[in-house]
């Protein structure tokens, strides 16, 4: 069994938590680190998730203009030689804006491959068992079903650029909305929703334990070092 194949066996839970281990990894890593680690996530994310992945990009473009200026023209340090260096860029700055930058673009890569291989039923079934094991028993059926629409919402959005139709704020002050979307509306209204939830098997537990250890070394080593 190829470890493609052991990945999709593991549970959602599973799966988001060691997706929030490796965001943390990320922001740990220096630049030279966060390159090789690119070479590895990029090809991997653009054959697994390429058209999501771009999507997030996309969303995600200001942000990350922003990233880069803030710390190309704030970052005192080193000035660069030539035309960079009278513009007020330091090599501190290069380097803090690159390493930021590929952080941001690498989460979005890992977010991408996530979101395409459970889909959102599965993502959100893992987010349950996860809050259950926080303790937040009582109120994770609420939190749930809020992100499950949330995420549905973003899908439709999706699907109608998709088909070349508007999904932006200005639909929402139509007063006349094509027949297709209220009949889906009115059929999502009437629908009950169902979260269906799988239980842990012992390689899902014993990963989860692994990862929250792994976690709390890392911490307790950097901490060491501060």
């Amino acid at each position: 069994m190829s470890i493609f194949h052991r990945f999709e066996n593991l549970h959602p839970a599973s799966r988001i938590l060691l997706w929030l281990t490796l965001a943390l990894a990320l922001q740990w890593l220096p630049l030279s680190a966060l390159l090789w680690f690119a070479l590895a996530i990029f090809p991997l994310t653009l054959w697994l998730a390429g058209d999501r992945f771009k999507l997030l990009l996309r969303r995600a473009r200001w942000l990350l203009l922003s990233i880069v200026v803030l710390f190309l023209f704030a970052t005192p340090g080193t000035l660069l030689p030539g035309v960079a260096g009278s513009l007020g860029i330091t090599r501190e700055g290069l380097e803090f804006a690159a390493t930021h930058a590929l952080r941001l673009i690498q989460l979005l890569a890992l977010l991408a491959m996530l979101l395409e291989r459970l889909g959102i039923p599965a993502l959100v079934a893992g987010l349950y068992v996860l809050l259950g094991a926080l303790g937040l028993r009582r109120q994770r059926g609420r939190m749930a079903l809020r992100l499950l629409l949330v995420l549905e919402y973003v899908e439709q959005g999706r699907e109608l650029r998709r088909q070349g139709r508007s999904s932006g704020w200005q639909a929402w002050f139509d007063p006349q909305p094509d027949s297709a979307t209220a009949a889906a509306a009115e059929t999502a209204a009437d629908t009950p929703i169902e979260l269906h939830i799988a239980a842990l098997a012992s390689s899902d537990r014993l990963i989860m334990l692994l990862t929250l250890l792994g976690l709390v070394a890392a911490y307790l080593w950097l901490g060491s070092r501060a």
